[in-house]
């Protein structure tokens, strides 16, 4: 049997996100696998399966993980009667999610697919779990969604609970086929940002006093519980763009937190910010499950703390979800929408105290909500365009050629160039293009303008920037030698531009705080080297001489060498130092002097370390699974040889700063007074920090190691290049200002050292697949008798060991072939003066570090700490611990890097592009056929800039249209034009990468069509009462809805686009025929008709049925029925001797009607029958007539003879004597009557016999033809005896019959 296989393909969007419908395709396939199996495949459009962040704008980063998925759950409903039918399984396999269920179980009518992820993680995930597990089929659809009801007792942590998501689509299985489609999803929560001025400083007067610094948010009042899918489907957009949710889902017995807990505190969720006197925006930390504030006794609201006008003193605000915090209407909180509450303005202050402000309004806070909104460039109504060629230049440092900018405006008076910034180049307007020259090369660092094109209100910055020399924070040089003799060749330094100038200034999307790349020093000085005299600064006047250029020059010294290397290698050569510049006094920023002549090609000796030759020591890694990884340096930053020995230590460095530190002045175990002698400019002795200090406080202090942290919380995290860390992008990052590493070379990133061996990798597994450690032995060798300490590491291949002999004597090899050598260089922590102990071992003999670019975050907490590979040894007291390159991802606090550690780095090219993900666009883009319409994704570009060099088309515009380096860059795709067609348009945008490839990537973009006009039902059934259904509208085009039904409304009877309609009856169809209305929607644009017929059903006439005749006796009771199915009624007119029940009841739309009973009160007196009219007055007027009778009041009577009956004393048998013969009475008349005998007459007894009974001393019954039967106990005595039976009827007298009884035997 062939396998069918079914293919959904899902995209994850933002909020607004495209139609959660569309067609399918269907491609041909042959799988011949046996069974019968359908296939989803939903395909995810972003690395790592990721959905893009929920973020207030097109220019913030994405918040990564409020898109994780970490459990998925497909169902598959019918979509004719929205029952269950069955529950894919699902698997993860190449960032594809593919989901799985047997075709046999759904069959090939068309379905419905429900998508839910990440509930397995919530609150009460279980439960919403089990009861997915439990479905059976027959269910429907609503009765799960309203049944997965999530809890919310805590602040949401995304990183602990990603967030619940849903989402829909249509589907029709195809058998033997391929068939793809789209579904879409949204997140549970709504998110809130609180901002004060947009996250930017506001001050007031002359003394420049600070307005308002947000410190904390207060969520009162958020509901308890959310639902994990939505009720309602997304519609349109109303102002352009994709889909949305605008109502929110609520479950039916939602609760809020209370104002208090249980013991009087205040109840609520609190953000604050994470300094202490303040910030501008609180944003990214608060989610809460969806409300519908008009529904509630108490809407969610906000009390936001804050610093007034320069106080220390907190004071505190309410906000409710209102425009303005003013009048009636509320936001309501839906899901997947973002709610930026942003402060204009503060004019006075708030309550001492959070509680009290929700009592007080404070009327000084100015507050505008905003929802995310795309915008394209266009004037005031879209009355006029502006659309350039590009949005910048990078020019070459020798251009000085004419670049040409192309400008095209819709604008009366066309446009201008206005504000140029940088007098380095020329702007000249000719016709309809901007000149733009640079003036001369540029000799010095990079440099960087801008001007603005203006049309009318509108305003496009175009940046202008032209390569300098590289520049960097660390300089390879050596110096000329000729006949053994010194030349002392001048080096040019650019002391005017901060590390690797402008591209450094943002780390994977992020920007720095200092968005200054330039400097302006008025002094230069040696800060400290490593030989006194080693670096030679060109002076004038008794200071550095900075030219033109910003350059100064320097000549090394290769006869300084450093007195305790001389120990350890008395031939090796150069050495380090650290340049500083100086404003007034104070450090402004440093470079490292990397004094390397081995880095010095041996045939030419020229002092100048050229990118070839550096090149040369580069050794490319078979890292992450492959053989053609990074290009790493063959030696540690600083070090000056690549052999093992003291020389091959290289300096350390604390996390994120680009100063080095001064490493060991001897491989020992010595931890203190080991530290590499080094001349110190007075005032700048190797010392450590009281306490946490910020990155520029760091700048200024290049020889003060940190004992704490880098303060800048935002910036520190990117210092390096990313925060990516141990993630699914490990590959991200680019260098930075702070980068120590020298030109053309970076800090790597964590997939540079991630080593495999089939299945098992460094990340997870104490690696020792191509390493040996040295001395190589199980036990531990201690300084006196090893030279070196450190792993031999086969870079070419992860799964073989290098070839190494066991250790004999104390004698490392010098090198090993494909081997390279990674030293313990020993670790600071937080102490200059002393090396650390490394989880509980000397760093330079057992444990030891190499960074990455990458900072980690290690717990649930969110604490952050570098990323970095150890290097684990032979512990003292242990035969197994170490000897391995230990795992990255590790569990013990312990072992993880901490800020304060000092350690080693191993610098790669920046040349070459990322071995993975480097580069990586969206396949295609959909518009809506609306212009304005825009679509939202990102763009990586780990490691080089990009630019648009074919913008594909005019009726759509890419923004932005050029970027720097970074991981996920969002751009986004906005229609310029309406497609006023049923058919789509397509373009491609061609996208130019400047890595060494220069690697040029295509977007597909559609515009779709017109949708071709229809209607969702052509018929429909109203009831009586004309209860209200609606009709989908499906267009693009202008349209009206017409009828001549008056008894018909139609809302709204027109629109230009799809929409809604509501069809209402304006009257009730009171028990007359079903009537039908026929209703005609013209489209205007496509001369098209659609006809859809109303009908109307007639109200059911209610019916009575009467009861039997009552006894004439007291409570008699019979019973009649009244069915009324859609209106309610009374009953009134009963007469005094009738009681009713009920006397009034409702509709009994569901059920045979309602049972009424009748009772008597009272006997009919008359012989003739009674009788009661009974009125039953329904809801809409109408009435019935239910008739009750009662008999009359009866007479009876005897045959004369039989008022006087004779028996025989007894009757004899052959052994005994028995009681005589009974006789009968025929009972005449009517009514009910009795019969009883004197109390004393016992011998005598009667009954009924129409009655099964036995014989007593009374009886009754109803005539006629009832018959009363008399029997005599046998008389023993010897005389005769008498007695009487009185006979009752309901009128009359009583009847008297005489019973007379001999002694005698019976004849």
């Amino acid at each position: 049997m062939k396998k069918y296989i079914y293919y959904i393909v899902t995209l994850f969007f933002l909020q607004a996100v495209v139609g959660a419908c569309t067609d399918t395709e269907i491609y041909d396939t042959s799988d011949n696998s046996k069974g019968s199996q359908l296939k989803i495949v939903l395909n995810v459009p972003v690395d790592n399966a990721r959905t893009r962040g929920l973020v207030h704008g097109p220019d913030e980063d994405p918040t990564t993980s409020e898109s994780v998925i970490n459990d998925v759950y497909v169902l598959a409903f019918n979509k004719a009667n929205n029952k269950y039918l069955g529950k894919f399984q699902p698997s993860m396999s190449n960032n594809t999610l593919i989901a799985s269920i047997d075709i046999e179980k759904i069959g090939t009518d068309e379905i419905t697919a429900l998508v839910l992820t990440n509930l397995n993680s919530l609150e009460n995930g279980s439960e919403l779990v089990n009861k997915i597990n439990q479905l059976t089929t027959g269910q429907t659809k609503e009765q799960l969604l309203k049944s997965l009801v999530y809890t919310f007792n805590n602040i949401w942590s995304v990183n602990e609970r990603p967030l619940p998501m849903w989402g829909e689509t249509d589907i029709t299985p195809v058998k033997e086929s391929t068939v793809t489609g789209t579904v879409n999803l949204y997140r549970a929560v709504s998110k809130i940002n609180v901002t004060f001025n947009g996250g930017k400083q506001q001050l007031a007067g002359d003394n420049k006093t600070e307005i308002f610094k947000l410190k904390s948010v207060r969520v009162y009042y958020a509901r308890t519980s959310g639902l994990a899918g939505s009720l309602h489907a997304p519609i349109a957009n109303k102002e352009g763009g994709s889909d949305l949710i605008d109502t929110p889902s609520i479950p039916d017995e939602v609760n809020y937190f209370p104002r208090y807990k249980e013991d009087g505190t205040p109840n609520n969720l609190l953000f604050e910010t994470t300094s202490e006197d303040g910030d501008y925006a609180i944003e990214n930390q608060i989610y809460v499950p969806e409300s519908d504030q008009d529904q509630t006794d108490e809407p969610m609201c906000l009390v936001i703390g804050g610093y007034y006008m320069g106080s220390d003193k907190e004071t505190f605000y309410r906000v409710d979800f209102k425009q303005g915090n003013k009048g009636s209407e509320y936001y309501d909180a839906i899901r997947n929408h973002i709610y930026n509450f942003n402060i204009n303005t503060v004019t006075r202050p708030g309550t001492d105290e959070p509680d009290p402000a929700l009592d007080h309004v404070v009327v000084g806070m100015d507050v505008t909500i905003t929802d995310w909104t795309t915008e394209w460039m266009q004037g005031i109504g879209g009355q006029y365009t502006l659309k350039v060629s590009t949005g910048g230049f990078v020019f070459a440092s020798d251009n000085t050629s004419n670049n040409e900018i192309a400008v095209e405006t819709t604008h009366n008076e066309g446009w201008d160039i206005t504000d140029q910034s940088g007098d380095w180049f020329s702007l000249k307007k000719e016709g309809e293009k901007v000149i733009v020259t640079p003036k001369a090369k540029n000799a010095g660092g990079q440099r960087r303008g801008s001007f603005v094109i203006t049309s009318g209100n509108l305003r496009k910055e175009i940046i202008v920037r032209q390569q300098g020399k590289g520049t960097a924070n660390c300089y390879v040089v050596s110096d000329k030698i000729v006949n053994g003799e010194y030349q002392h060749i001048l080096h040019d330094l650019i002391v005017t531009v901060k590390g690797n100038g402008e591209e450094g200034l943002v780390a994977d999307g992020h920007p720095f705080k200092d968005s200054n790349p330039n400097l302006e020093p008025d002094e230069v000085k040696v800060i400290w080297e490593t030989a006194t005299g080693l670096i030679n600064i060109r002076t004038e006047n008794g200071k550095a001489f900075i030219n033109e250029n910003g350059i100064i020059q320097y000549s090394v010294d290769l006869s300084k060498q450093n007195q305790d290397i001389l120990k350890d290698d008395k031939n090796q050569l150069g050495g380090n130092a650290l340049i500083g510049a100086f404003k007034d006094g104070e450090v402004i920023w440093t470079w490292h002097i990397w004094v390397c002549p081995d880095f010095d090609n041996s045939n030419d000796l020229d002092g100048e370390i050229t990118t070839e030759e550096l090149e040369e020591h580069t050794q490319t890694w078979a890292t992450n699974g492959t053989t053609d990884g990074y290009d790493f340096l063959d030696r540690y930053l600083g070090a000056l040889s690549n052999k093992p020995g003291l020389a091959s230590l290289g300096l350390l460095y604390q996390w994120g700063r680009k100063d080095p530190f001064i490493g060991a002045a001897s491989i020992s175990e010595n931890q203190s007074q080991n530290r590499m002698y080094t001349d110190n400019l007075s005032g700048y002795e190797w010392n450590n920090s009281a306490s946490n200090i910020s990155i520029t406080e760091s700048i200024k202090k290049p020889t003060t190691l940190i004992n704490g942290t880098i303060a800048d919380d935002d910036d520190y995290k990117f210092l390096w290049g990313t925060d990516k860390g141990f993630s699914d992008i490990r590959d991200a990052g680019n260098k930075t200002i702070y980068d120590p590493c020298p030109i053309g070379y970076r800090v790597p990133p964590v997939s540079a050292i991630v080593f495999k061996n089939g299945s098992t990798t460094s990340e997870e597994t104490n690696y020792k697949y191509n390493n040996i450690y040295w001395p190589n032995t199980s036990t531990y060798i201690s300084p006196q008798d090893a030279e070196s300490y450190g792993f031999w590491v086969n870079y070419r291949n992860s799964t073989i060991r290098p070839k190494l002999d066991e250790y004999k004597d104390d004698k490392n090899p010098t090198s090993i072939d494909g081997a390279t050598w990674l030293p313990l260089a020993g670790v600071y922590d937080g102490d200059i003066n002393k090396f650390a102990l490394v989880d509980g071992n000397n760093s330079l003999t057992v444990n030891s570090i190499i960074w990455t670019n990458s900072s980690v975050t290690v717990d649930e907490n969110g604490t952050i700490r570098p990323g970095a590979l150890f290097l684990h040894g032979t512990e003292p007291d242990s035969k197994i611990n170490g000897r391995h390159l230990h795992r990255l991802i590790e569990n013990e606090n312990n072992l993880y890097a901490k800020k304060t550690h000092v350690g080693s780095v191993r610098c790669i090219r920046d040349t070459k592009s990322s071995v993975q993900n480097a580069i990586s666009v969206p396949s295609s883009i959909t518009l809506g056929y609306k212009k304005g319409s825009s679509v939202s994704d990102y763009l990586t570009s780990i490691t080089s800039s990009w630019e648009v060099i074919d913008p594909g088309a005019k009726w759509f515009v890419m923004t932005p249209d050029q970027g720097n380096a970074g991981s996920k860059q969002p751009i986004k795709f906005t229609a310029t034009k309406d497609n006023l067609t049923y058919k789509p348009l397509t373009a491609y945008v061609k996208i130019k990468f400047n890595d060494e490839h220069q690697t040029e990537k295509t977007i597909k973009v559609i515009q779709e069509g017109k949708k071709q006009p229809s209607v969702s039902h052509e018929d429909i059934t109203l009831d009586y009462k004309g209860s209200e259904k609606s009709v989908d509208v499906i267009s693009d085009d202008n349209w009206k809805a017409t009828t001549e039904a008056e008894w018909l409304t139609i809302t709204p009877k027109s629109g230009s686009e799809g929409a809604t309609i509501r069809f209402t009856a304006t009257q009730y169809n009171e028990y007359d025929e079903n009537r039908e209305a026929t209703v005609i929607i013209t489209f205007d644009d496509s001369n098209t008709t659609k006809t859809i017929r109303v009908k109307q059903n007639t109200k059911r006439k209610p019916t009575v049925t009467n009861p039997r005749t009552l006894g004439n006796s007291v409570s008699s009771s019979v019973t009649g029925n009244i069915d009324s199915p859609n209106d309610s009624w009374t009953i009134s007119g009963v007469p005094d001797w009738l009681s009713v029940s009920p006397m009034s009841g409702d509709a009994n739309y569901y059920d045979y009607g309602k049972t009424i009973t009748f009772t008597t009160k009272s006997m009919n007196p008359d012989t003739t029958e009674r009788i009661a009219e009974i009125t039953v007055t329904f809801e809409s007027g109408y009435t019935e007539t239910m008739t009750v009778k009662q008999k009359g009041a009866g007479k009876i009577s005897i045959d004369s003879d039989k008022k006087e009956l004779k028996f025989a004393g007894y009757k004899s048998g052959r052994y005994t004597t028995y009681a005589p013969s009974t006789q009968k009475i025929t009972i005449k008349g009517t009514g009910t009557w009795t019969a009883s005998t004197k109390d004393k007459d016992t011998w005598i007894t009667i009954k009924n016999n129409n009655k099964w009974e036995s014989y007593s001393q009374s009886t009754s019954g109803t005539a006629p033809n009832d018959e009363l039967i008399i029997q005599l106990e046998k008389n023993t005595s010897d005389n005769n005896r008498e007695g009487e039976i009185i006979l009752q009827g309901e009128t009359g007298e009583p009847i008297t019959i005489k019973i007379i009884q001999s002694s005698k035997k019976e004849k």
